[in-house]
This record gives structure tokens, C-alpha cells and sequence, in this order.
């Protein structure tokens, strides 16, 4: 929770400065691209995330890899989020950073759990449905949950909407109990 309120902050800051300098999507790949970079290497976040680390140090690696490659409104936040210890906030800025650029571009974010992949048709048809449905863009990621058996389950902010086999099954046990 503490995080979601700084890194709101400097969301806020940084969207406002990318807006202004009209890198809205420049600044929200480079901060998607960096989060990743994150997962795929534990030691950078690691070191990122550790207090015992010197801020020095952090901002060595930061230059070291990112200089010149990343815009320089995300190098500052981060070396602003260095600077102030809140090294640890990185990907909450960047999910209140990619909130508010969605909120901007009239954007929603829906996340589907599948029993089983689907393929490019059913991947479109269910976008065109949500954003027919929504009235905006749609910005969809699928997973894969075997547990579900068979159906989706499509999350829309708050919003949950189960049609998997488990969630029909599970709602008949709850009518029959």
C-alpha cells in the first residue's frame, strides 16, 4: 500500500512532464521495457530494491545501462526514486504510470484467464466484444489456468465475469448447499 501512494506521486509528476513533452508513449515503453528487463534479470531488481545497497552504486548500474537509451524523463525518475530510497516503487510507478496513460488514451486493461489458449479468432473476437461492450480500447492479456477446466474468466477492473466450467460448477454447489 505505501508504494501504490508514493508511486502515484511519481506518476503523476512523470506523466504530467511526458505529456507536456508529448512522449506519452515513448515514456510508457521505456518504463514497460525496464519492469521487464526487471523479471528477466532478479540480480538488477535485487540490487534496485536493496536498502543495503548504495544509492551511488544504484545509480552507477542505471547509467551504466540506460543512459542514453531510455528517455531522460524515465532516467530522472528513477534517480529521483534512488535519491529518496524508494528504489523498490519501480514497478508500482510504472503500474500507476501505465493506469493513468490508459485512463488518457481511453484505454481499459482486461485480463482473461483460459482453460486453454485460444487462438488469433477467438483472441479478436473477444476484444471486439469487450471493447463493443466498454466502449474503449481494449488492452487484453490471457493467461492459461488448466484448473479452470474448461471457459474464461475475464477480469475488467473491479469487474469479474466467470464463465469457466470450475465457476459454474462452484455456483451450482452454492444453489444446491
Amino acid at each position: 500500500m505505501r508504494h501504490q501512494v508514493v508511486a502515484q506521486r511519481y506518476a503523476d509528476a512523470l506523466f504530467g512532464l511526458a505529456q507536456a513533452a508529448d512522449t506519452l508513449d515513448r515514456v510508457d515503453g521505456d518504463l514497460a521495457d525496464l519492469v521487464g528487463l526487471m523479471h528477466d534479470i532478479p540480480d538488477l531488481a535485487t540490487v534496485w530494491n536493496s536498502p543495503v545497497v548504495a544509492v551511488a552504486d544504484k545509480k552507477a548500474v542505471l547509467e551504466q545501462l540506460f543512459a542514453g537509451k531510455i528517455d531522460g524523463m524515465v532516467l530522472n525518475t528513477l534517480r529521483l526514486l534512488f535519491d529518496n530510497k524508494r528504489g523498490a516503487a519501480i514497478h508500482a510507478v510504472h503500474e500507476a504510470f501505465r493506469d493513468r496513460f490508459n485512463e488518457y488514451r481511453k484505454r481499459t486493461r482486461v485480463a482473461v484467464r483460459s482453460s486453454h489458449p485460444l487462438d488469433e479468432r477467438e483472441e479478436s473476437e473477444l476484444k471486439s466484444q469487450l471493447a463493443k461492450s466498454t466502449g474503449r480500447e481494449i488492452d487484453m492479456s490471457v493467461s492459461i489456468d488448466s484448473t479452470l477446466i474448461g471457459g474464461l474468466v475475464v477480469r475488467i477492473g473491479d469487474q469479474i465475469i466467470d464463465s469457466s466450467l470450475k465457476g459454474r460448477l462452484e455456483a451450482l454447489v452454492q444453489t444446491l448447499a
